[in-house]
């Protein structure tokens, strides 16, 4: 187009005119030459396929043998999409998880710039369940392999698990919020199988039986567990590997990628890489945390037993949980001191689940009361404490309730007499009170001076080991 045409010499062209039937009948003409009309042949093999995003392939054929053709990133994205399904699709199914985190806090005031490195543990069990959703058991684990932390999920229920360590390594468990409409596994597990749209991957390669793919920095993918408490969060320099075992069955993936939370005085930088691992071994049961409590409280069952033992997760409003004691009914004296305890933790004993949902709560509270006995001789001494506060532990009340049963008169007994049972005078007891470390000021003034000696005598109790402890109010 454009230019003039020159003649050639007719010995010349009958030469070029033989050698292109020659080659035309050896299969040797690409087809493909710039301006020609060859490249879009209908229904024939020569034309150039294209994938979504741009990409053209070019058929190839030399000496009449066709090479397999490169797979399209579409079609290697549709690969990876199947081999993540079929992890999502087992029954059940373990998972390894390691996650190192190197990470950078600028503050804006001073330009001073601190470094850390950190590494996290998890493995989790998941399952098909119920609806469609999934249901999985995952522990946090210390760098010793033992469980720190975990989480549940159920029916659509997710719960945060806590554990405590007692004496002589028995450990309990405490169920913390609850969170309604879970079907899915959490961040970071999901990233096995919850691959982002097409259209967020900027590439995609197939080397081997690795599967390489870069992402978008705008790829809706929030892997931080405090972007919501950040002014801004960013998300960049995302990139994954999936490993596709026999049958093109995944067995791992590793994610790297960069988070940027800026808050109100300082810009903090985590560089993360990620491995998740498809691991064998024996599910653990959905009663994992349950099962694997061996704390026991002290009680002694001669003299006491369980008033109520209620408990309800209402997600998003409060954890009810409470244990609540009594003096066996057919003790002397039990309706008298029983009466008491029920004057005292009303609350606890008539509360239901729908009166806690019909009940206004400022955020999501846990209120907890268990209780314990000691035993001094013929004296029972039960300590009822109370917790109340934000289930997400930024802040607790405490409260004791302190009731001492004399097995021997068959009554409650007077916190005078249970005061010289345990070898105190009012006089050394006023000076332990005001000596005490742990209690010297309240307010700025000594334990003696914010409370009379008969309010101490409420205020008092003895531990396991029969050291004398004071039941300070919230706040002071």
């Amino acid at each position: 187009m454009g230019k003039a045409k020159r003649t050639r010499p007719a010995g010349i062209m009958c030469i070029l005119l033989c050698l292109a039937l020659i080659l035309a009948s050896c299969g040797g003409g690409s087809g493909n030459s710039s301006g020609g009309n060859n490249s879009v042949t209908p229904g024939g093999n020569n034309s150039a396929p294209s994938d979504p995003k741009g990409n053209d392939h070019q058929s190839n054929t030399e000496n009449n043998s066709a090479a397999p053709a490169a797979p399209t990133e579409k079609e290697i994205y549709d690969m990876l999409l199947a081999a993540c399904a079929e992890v999502r699709g087992n029954q059940s199914t373990s998972l390894y998880i390691s996650k190192e985190t190197r990470t950078e806090i600028k503050v804006s005031d001073s330009g001073e710039t601190t470094t850390a490195f950190s590494q996290e543990v998890f493995e989790t069990d998941f399952y098909a369940g119920a609806g469609g959703g999934l249901d999985f058991v995952r522990l946090a684990l210390s760098e010793k392999g033992e469980p720190l932390s975990g989480m549940l999920q159920k029916d659509g229920v997710r719960y945060d698990y806590f554990r405590m360590e007692r004496e002589g390594r028995k450990v309990e468990w405490t169920e913390g919020p609850a969170q309604t409409g879970c079907l899915e596994l959490a961040v970071p597990d999901s990233l096995i199988y919850d691959i982002p749209a097409f259209g967020y991957i900027s590439s995609i390669s197939l080397d081997g039986n690795d599967c390489g793919m870069k992402l978008s920095d705008s790829t809706p993918l929030i892997l931080s567990q405090d972007a919501e408490e950040a002014s801004s969060y960013e998300i960049k320099d995302m990139s994954a590997v999936y490993k596709l075992g026999a049958a093109g069955k995944l067995a791992s993936c590793e994610w790297v990628y960069t988070e940027i939370l800026t808050e109100e005085n300082n810009t903090r930088t985590d560089n993360v890489r990620l491995k998740i691992e498809i691991t064998s071994g024996t599910p653990r049961a959905l009663t994992w945390f349950a099962d694997n409590t061996t704390y026991v409280r002290p009680q002694y069952t001669d003299v006491t037993a369980d008033w109520r033992v209620f408990y309800v997760n209402i997600p998003g409003k409060i954890i009810f949980d409470v244990h609540v004691p009594k003096i066996k009914d057919d003790l002397p004296g039990a309706a008298e001191i029983n009466a008491v305890i029920a004057d005292d933790l009303g609350y606890d004993l008539e509360s239901t689940e729908d009166s806690l949902k019909e009940e206004d709560f400022d955020g999501y509270v846990v209120y907890r009361t268990d209780y314990e006995v000691y035993r001094f001789g013929s004296y029972y001494e039960i300590l009822v404490t109370t917790d109340y506060g934000s289930a997400y532990g930024s802040g607790m009340v405490t409260k004791i309730n302190k009731y001492v049963y004399d097995a021997a008169t068959g009554s409650e007994s007077d916190m005078e007499a249970f005061l010289e049972k345990m070898g105190y005078t009012k006089e050394s007891f006023l000076s332990t009170a005001y000596d005490m470390d742990e209690y010297t000021y309240i307010l700025g003034r000594h334990l003696t001076d914010a409370y009379s000696y008969e309010e101490l005598l409420y205020r008092y109790y003895f531990d396991k080991d029969g050291q004398l402890r004071f039941i300070v109010d919230a706040g002071y």
